[in-house]
């Protein structure tokens, strides 16, 4: 996997929101922006910021709400870093992973439409992502597969797993939902028990990932491999 591919790591893609996670209120969800207009709004939810059919759908427009998408596209500090690090490799980048909880999903676009509105690489991105998702499950935990609308039952735009397709097609673009599954009556406080266990499963797909990605499938060759990057 590392001689075949430059890995880009972001732990946390929500510092500031985190950090409150921990010390102020469990469940928060947003970033900790100000909003411009009201004193007593905070936050915006980052993953309906991005420039992918953005406030159009699954999205408030009340500021206090934990779906508020801002006011602008990539109006955050932290949807403009993860853009700028995939545009600044735009000609390398050929995945891209976004990692959630919870539901245990893996989850591919379109999200932000209603229905099952796909993009046109959706059988190869099918193939390599059936196969990631049968490496999830050798842990004995069952992973659902399928877009946000046929797991969910909503669409939500601003996503980045739709807006890296949008920016470059014919990418691979995954969105996953940890452990627990959506029954969960506690889903996003998971037991460190797990730990090990969850990133041991999800290693297991990104390695299934690197091997089946056509760009090194199709007598491509090392040399040419190497020089894609993966954006994780």
């Amino acid at each position: 996997m590392l001689n075949t591919y430059n890995w880009y790591l972001v732990p946390v893609a929500n510092p500031d929101g985190y950090e409150y996670s921990i010390h102020s209120s469990r469940m928060w969800r947003k970033n900790r922006s100000a909003h411009p207009t009201s004193y007593f709004c905070v936050g915006i939810d980052l993953n309906r910021n991005f420039d992918s059919k953005f406030r159009q759908v699954g999205v408030s427009s009340n500021c206090h709400s934990d779906i508020y998408p801002g006011i602008t596209a990539f109006s955050e500090a932290e949807t403009q870093n993860l853009r700028d690090l995939v545009v600044d490799r735009k000609d390398k980048v050929v995945a891209y992973l976004g990692v959630h909880a919870y539901s245990q999903f893996l989850m591919v676009s379109w999200g932000n439409v209603l229905g099952n509105s796909r993009p046109h690489n959706y059988v190869e991105i099918d193939r390599v992502g059936k196969k990631m998702q049968s490496a999830l499950e050798g842990h004995g935990f069952r992973y659902e597969y399928g877009t946000v609308y046929q797991l969910l039952d909503y669409a939500a735009s601003g996503a980045s797993m739709d807006w890296v397709l949008e920016a470059k097609p014919n990418m691979y673009s995954y969105a996953y939902e940890l452990r627990p599954d959506q029954r969960s009556n506690d889903g996003f406080n998971l037991p460190p028990r797990y730990i090990v266990s969850q990133g041991e499963e999800y290693f297991d797909s990104l390695a299934v990932m690197a091997k089946e990605m056509s760009v090194c499938r199709a007598g491509s060759g090392y040399e040419q491999c190497q020089s894609h990057a993966v954006v994780g």
